[in-house]
């Protein structure tokens, strides 16, 4: 569940991509995301499990340069969701479905924040760690903060 978001652009006035009312601006499976209490609100049902990752793109925000993120989340039970930057729509492998880099959002804390490559490397840094990243793909932890 993201409660907001919004971008901030090379110095500029921070951009709100979240209305806190509708999901305008926002492509997703309307039988999983909704807006509920002025948040963004992701649903899904043990019961009904998905075939693969769906997520709730935003649209219309063009190449963004660098950048700076701020949200604020909250998980109800033994979730997993994430949010997703430099990553692109992949639309042959499936309905909503993206590939690139995610902020992990989990219920278990050293997940939250990690960064994971979705649909490619997997997990590439867990909270607090400092990593390099080969060109072959071997990820090597040079720091590991506590």
């Amino acid at each position: 569940m993201i409660l907001c978001a919004s971008l901030q652009v090379s110095g500029d006035e921070w951009e709100s991509l979240f209305d806190g009312k509708t999901l305008k601006g926002w492509e997703g499976d309307e039988k999983l995301w909704s807006v509920q209490d002025g948040a963004i609100t992701g649903i899904t049902k043990d019961d009904e499990p998905l075939p693969y990752n769906k997520f709730l793109i935003a649209t219309g925000l063009g190449v963004v340069g660098d950048f700076h993120f701020k949200t604020s989340f909250r998980l109800e039970g033994n979730n997993n969701s994430g949010v997703q930057y430099r990553s692109a729509q992949l639309k042959d492998a499936g309905e909503f479905v993206v590939g690139g880099y995610q902020a992990d959002i989990h219920a278990n804390p050293p997940y939250t924040a990690m960064l994971y490559d979705e649909r490619g490397r997997g997990i590439l840094a867990q909270r607090g760690q400092k990593v390099v990243v080969a060109k072959d793909g071997k990820v090597t932890v040079v720091e590991q903060q506590k």
